[in-house]
């Protein structure tokens, strides 16, 4: 049976990688523990200057736009597949901001 052994290895490389991936997390909140948050500023900033320099705020657009719609999808599809109260009632939410609510606006509207 090829199809064992191919699905074993499989197997095998998948726990590796997520050990892996265990390991490189804990390094990296070991390493948040010790460095200040105005080197994390610095870092960062020295790694996004050249992008940032070219085209500030615009880059994030389409992503940002991208995550949204995924989720977008997601959401119909989960409210398609498997309808429950909970998710009803996430969905509809607010739909303004405590802030806004209060608010009236002018025209009496």
């Amino acid at each position: 049976m090829a199809t064992s052994g191919a699905l074993e290895r499989t197997f095998r490389i998948a726990v590796a990688l997520k050990g892996l991936d265990g390991v490189l997390e804990v390094a990296g909140g070991l390493a948040l523990l010790f460095v200040s948050p105005s080197s994390i500023n610095h870092i960062v900033r020295a790694l996004t200057a050249h992008e940032l320099a070219q085209d500030p705020k615009l880059w994030a657009y389409p992503w940002m736009i991208a995550l949204l719609l995924a989720f977008i999808v997601y959401q119909a599809y989960q409210l398609t597949s498997r309808l429950s109260a909970g998710l009803i009632a996430l969905t509809r939410g607010r739909s303004r901001p405590a802030s806004c609510r209060s608010a009236r606006r002018p025209g009496g509207g």
